[in-house]
């Protein structure tokens, strides 16, 4: 299994090892928990569901290194191994897994810890170490994870050419599900090669012949896993020398599925051995315009004009021997081209501009990309099982370099915050030292002392024209009161002023009178001045409270920047480490390229050498005649 499959079956697994994991970490009284209780295991959640895996995996490392998820028992540590399975991180993986393997642990939580750490072995094709933690599960293991685990078992007996033991495991297996095809299909394949056609036609008709699901995403797997069975029995009849049943197998191939070449190119020798060369040319020039990375096209190029040579059109046979030819020219050219652009970054940028985003398909391709000759063609060697795992590493890395990329930019603008951050801070101080607000409160406190003994001192003695407000009416009692000063000067000297005394006091008495009748409204206004005026100042003590607080007990900058310089160090080592490993997986992903290239270039030379052999051979032939 390659990794993006490791990958898609971890996807479909995951859900089962949540509700297992879920039911294991509590006791068999108590309730299972229906809402999140830790806020971080909710988001690693969401985020595995929304595909964002390096996220959800971030997101647990960050409660790790913060005291670990509380509230849910087992669960993290089984996701983090899931996800950590599915991200290639098989170390890690690993280590989760056999974390779990303590006995103080339920025994669901251990069946599952075996189940995930024997996958692990199974993938990294540990076969011995896969079959011995299997054993270790128990018979009660959750039937969610029981499928996938007879699946697993009886492919790992498959591998040890243990054939008995696997037919009495499978024989012995009820209620398998969509399992049962895939059993099956491994079954027959595997009892193919070994010269039973009786049991492998046995194995493949139980994939062929199930009803197909409803769900649609289930019913194109199962679709492909039939074109597969297909193919693999029609060439057990063909080995058989059963060549009508391996064309009736072979035509029941979808020629839009995946697995349509080698049944093309079956169906086309099983006409031949049926004498019917005509009916072999419509497959194996189907074929042909297929993608040269596939061996079956390369061999249908030499096919057709030898059907043709069958046929005796021998201008025809020669026709498609000498376009063969050119083809395998062609094709050499390419691997040429391809092989140069390798000695630059052309590697790295090809999987760098496919990868977009953290979690987007390497074959998710933009339009543009796509039409690049060398770029279509190393995809096509990149879809091939044996480079997935290496190019997902590279890409993998290449998104972590980009990550840290980002974090050190951010921590540079961190670091440019700290530092406005400080000097804002000192010169707000300074702002408040120069306009001496921190010491101008008990001026102002007398003041207001002052101006309250005043009022009361003008209600308790009624003085009514101490509260006067209109101009007027205080420039007319000063006008009053000064001719009164002057007139008893005058009656002090004699003269008799005592008609004018009596109408300025009767004057100044109108005066008197209109300040009694505003004497209430004026001390209420006085009153509520001087509220206000006492609110104010209770405000500007809370203020003054407060920034003097905030200077007291503001976070010193440096104990910060300190922090912010060792993150840096621990980025520049992490961005070295990453590009150091970065550069062995492209030199190693580059030397798999060039030994599949030059794979490639020695299968289409030989194929080049056959097409002109035959070529020299018709024209001697012609020149005989």
């Amino acid at each position: 299994m390659t990794r993006p499959s490791c990958i898609t079956a971890v996807k479909r697994t995951l859900l089962a090892a949540l509700t297992v994991a879920s039911a294991a970490s509590f006791a068999a009284d108590e309730p299972l928990p229906t809402s999140v209780a830790d806020l971080r295991y909710g988001v690693t959640l969401y985020e595995y569901y929304q595909a964002n895996y390096f996220a959800a995996l971030s997101e647990l490392m960050v409660a790790e290194a913060r005291g670990g998820i509380q509230g849910h028992k087992d669960n993290p540590e089984l996701i983090a191994g899931s996800i950590g399975l599915a991200f290639g991180m098989e170390e890690r993986a690993g280590a989760a897994f056999t974390k779990l393997l303590d006995q103080a642990r339920p025994q669901v939580v251990r069946d599952t810890a075996w189940f995930y750490l024997g996958k692990l072995q199974y993938h990294q094709g540990d076969w011995l170490g896969a079959e011995q933690s299997f054993s270790q599960i128990s018979p009660e293991v959750d039937k969610r994870l029981k499928r996938e685990l007879a699946s697993m078992r009886v492919q790992v007996l498959l591998r040890n050419n243990d054939f008995k033991g696997a037919k009495e495991l499978v024989d012995g297996l009820e209620n398998l599900g969509n399992w049962a095809e895939l059993i099956h299909y491994n079954m027959g394949v595997s009892f193919g090669r070994e010269g039973d056609a009786v049991a492998a036609q046995r194995y493949l008709a139980n994939v062929t012949g199930t009803e197909l699901n409803a769900n649609p995403v289930e019913q194109k797997l199962q679709r492909a896993l039939r074109d597969r069975a297909y193919t693999a029995s029609g060439y057990v009849h063909i080995q058989q020398g059963e060549y009508d049943d391996a064309v009736a197998q072979f035509q029941r191939v979808r020629l839009t599925g995946p697995y349509s070449d080698r049944a093309l190119l079956g169906l086309g020798w099983a006409e031949i051995s049926r004498k019917n060369y005509d009916k072999a040319l419509a497959p194996w020039q189907t074929l042909s315009e297929g993608s040269l990375q596939q061996s079956p096209v390369l061999e249908s190029l030499l096919a057709i004009p030898y059907a043709y040579e069958q046929l005796n059109a021998d201008v025809a046979a020669l026709s498609a021997y000498e376009s063969a030819e050119l083809i395998f020219m062609r094709e050499l050219e390419k691997i040429a081209s391809l092989r140069e652009k390798l000695a630059e970054q052309f590697l790295l940028e090809s999987i760098r501009s496919a990868a977009s985003n953290q979690n987007q398909s390497w074959f998710a391709l933009d339009e543009k990309v796509a039409l690049q000759p060398e770029l279509a063609y190393l995809t096509e060697i990149f879809a091939r099982n044996d480079f997935q795992t290496k190019v997902q590493s590279v890409r993998d890395l290449l998104f972590l370099q980009a990550t840290l990329k980002q974090w050190n930019e951010k921590q540079r603008v961190y670091a440019d915050l700290l530092v406005l951050r400080g000097q804002v801070r000192e010169q707000k101080l300074a702002n408040m030292e120069a306009t001496g607000l921190l010491t101008q409160e008990a001026e102002l406190r007398e003041q207001a002392a002052d101006l309250s003994a005043w009022v009361t001192a003008v209600e308790k003695d009624r003085d009514y024209l101490a509260l006067i407000t209109d101009e007027d009416l205080l420039d007319n009692l000063d006008i009053v009161d000064t001719a009164l000063e002057n007139l008893e000067d005058m009656s002090a000297s004699g003269e008799d002023m005592s008609e004018e005394l009596r109408q300025l006091k009767f004057f100044r008495g109108i005066i008197s009178w209109q300040a009694q009748n505003n004497f209430s409204e004026n001390l209420w206004a006085q009153k509520r001045h001087l509220a206000e005026l006492n609110a104010q100042l209770e405000k500007l003590t809370q203020t003054q409270k407060s920034l003097q607080k905030a200077i007291d007990e503001a976070p010193e900058i440096l104990p910060y920047q300190q922090r912010m310089s060792a993150l840096d160090q621990r980025l520049a080592a992490e961005t070295m480490a990453i590009d150091q490993q970065l550069a062995a997986e492209e030199k190693a992903l580059r030397a798999q390229v060039l030994k599949a290239l030059d794979e490639q270039q020695i299968r289409v030379k030989n194929y080049l050498a056959r097409a002109r052999l035959s070529v020299a051979r018709l024209y001697d032939e012609r020149l005989k005649q």
